[in-house]
């Protein structure tokens, strides 16, 4: 049987970590779409799904979705990304 995580990471050795971030009403992600955000491409973290304020779950959310004040973000990355995403998403400003 192979391992999902052997094959996503290639082997190499990764502290990845599962969070719920939840989105500010200040924070500069509010009104982007996961694709114009760039979490993804810019520091690796995967959104594996979004509850909305509504209750809503949505999981594997499609690129064009769009974050709302107090979405609830699940996440998957290594710390250091997901803490600078918590950082922006509680309305702060990201170093690289």
């Amino acid at each position: 049987m192979v391992d999902f995580t052997d094959i996503a990471i290639g082997g190499e050795s990764f502290e990845l970590q599962l969070e719920e971030i939840r989105v500010a009403p200040d924070s500069i992600l509010v009104g982007k779409t996961l694709i114009a955000a760039g979490i993804r491409r810019e520091w690796g973290v995967m959104i594996i799904a979004i509850k909305k304020h509504s209750g809503q779950m949505l999981f594997n959310p499609p690129s064009d979705t769009a974050f709302a004040a107090e979405d609830i973000l699940i996440t998957l990355g290594e710390q250091p990304a997901t803490q600078r995403l918590e950082r922006v998403a509680a309305g702060g400003t990201v170093h690289v």
